[in-house]
């Protein structure tokens, strides 16, 4: 199973409903109230930079996260090209930040999404798909059980007020153009006994005191975050 993280998402003036400390997702485009500046990405950086999602119906960002396609943003049409310009900026590193690129649409829209990416030849496309009305134990499921060439690493399963609510793939989340290991893996922590998935390891928390372990005639340090030294006995 694929691990997930939940997530909320609203347009810039409400983005203050986000919850401190919870992954976020918001719009670079868009008009008047919808678009986040600078300081609204700063204030959700934790646990990860937010998701940053194009809106506008010129496609016009390529180094965002995802295309959001429905009314009134970008069609099924401007896929294929958007997502070959996101993929080559996140290749070249244009952004540090951005993520292997996906789409959003609902799931009326999502047959069509898919099959315009078929046609194109382009495989391994990440989709968020808009599923309100669902639970959270839903969302968790599809997104921990996708496979194939065209997984669904995000669900929105409601609609809020202010914000709404979503799972991610947590490897998709954590995965990002600037970081040197652009494929997850995963890592056992002796010393919190943990695994790390992803390859943001030094952001994990891990005691800063170390453990002390004897083995055989070798001593080994293992303390925060996820490093473990070891030295001969005397």
């Amino acid at each position: 199973m694929i691990p997930t993280i939940l997530a909320q998402d609203a347009i810039r003036v409400n983005a203050s409903h986000i919850p401190v400390g919870t992954q976020a997702a918001g719009y670079t485009t868009g008009l008047g109230d919808i678009p986040w500046d600078d300081a609204t990405f700063a204030a959700h950086n934790m646990p990860y930079p937010a998701v940053r999602i194009d809106q506008d119906p010129a496609a016009s960002d390529a180094t965002a996260d995802i295309l959001d396609v429905e009314a009134l943003a970008a069609t099924i049409q401007d896929i294929p090209g958007w997502l070959t310009r996101a993929r080559a900026n996140y290749i070249n590193h244009v952004r540090p930040e951005q993520r292997w690129p996906g789409i959003y649409c609902g799931m009326n829209n999502l047959d069509s999404a898919v099959a315009i990416c078929q046609g194109a030849n382009l495989i391994n496309v990440p989709f968020w798909t808009a599923q309100p009305g669902n639970t959270v134990s839903f969302a968790i499921q599809r997104v921990a059980s996708a496979t194939g060439n065209y997984p669904c690493i995000g669900c929105q399963y409601a609609w809020g007020n202010f914000v709404d609510f979503n799972a991610f793939s947590l490897p998709w989340i954590q995965t990002m153009s600037g970081d040197p290991v652009t494929t997850p893996t995963t890592t056992y922590c002796q010393n919190c006994k943990s695994i790390i998935y992803g390859p943001r390891v030094a952001e994990s928390a891990c005691p800063s005191v170390p453990v002390v372990t004897v083995d055989r005639g070798v001593v080994t340090l293992t303390f925060g975050p996820h490093v473990a030294f070891t030295v001969p006995a005397s």
